[in-house]
């Protein structure tokens, strides 16, 4: 594992990008939620917005040093 001295901008950036992603379709399923179930739109951004995040993962901690095996 890295230690937090030796991350570089493109990890905090990797990261920064992967959490703002996250809290921006946390966001939209709410305001789906909000909005009383009615608009479908907002609820496909939110899972299409999660599920890109979630499969980019892999490639940032290729950014970290760390080994990832995609089968």
């Amino acid at each position: 594992m890295i230690s937090f001295s030796e991350w570089s901008i493109e990890n905090y950036l990797g990261l920064v990008g992967v959490g703002s992603g996250l809290i921006c379709s946390i966001y939209l399923a709410y305001d789906w939620l909000r909005h009383h179930r009615e608009q479908t739109h907002t609820l496909l951004w939110a899972t299409g917005l999660a599920l890109f995040y979630v499969f980019l993962i892999p490639f940032i901690f290729v950014k970290f040093g760390e080994t990832v095996v995609i089968t």
